[in-house]
């Protein structure tokens, strides 16, 4: 089993905490561009809360985070999400939470 260093910090969580459409626009994609590396975890089977304990501490809107822990569990949850597909749901359940 590989383990991943997931670089989370990296897939634009730097957010501000003001609620815009503009800022939500702007988190749903950077959720919906974390996929891949949220598939990755969990085909190389790091531990779910590892992934959520990054998510965490790596999202600067709790709101945020929240939201893209619980679509990360749904990922866990379904093996058979693909990329395109795990993509689009947790862009549907970002914009549906915060939009």
């Amino acid at each position: 089993m590989k383990r991943t260093t997931l670089g989370l910090a990296a897939i634009a969580f730097g957010f501000s905490a003001a609620a815009s459409a503009d800022n939500t626009d702007s988190i749903c994609a950077a959720q919906e561009a974390a996929a891949p590396e949220l598939i990755d975890a969990r085909d190389d089977g790091v531990p779910l809360d590892e992934v959520i304990g990054e998510i965490q501490a790596n999202a600067s809107h709790d709101a945020s985070a929240n939201v893209l822990s619980e679509s990360t569990e749904a990922l866990y949850e379904n093996n058979s999400l693909g990329t395109e597909e795990a993509a689009s749901m947790i862009r549907e359940r970002c914009e549906n939470a915060l939009g």
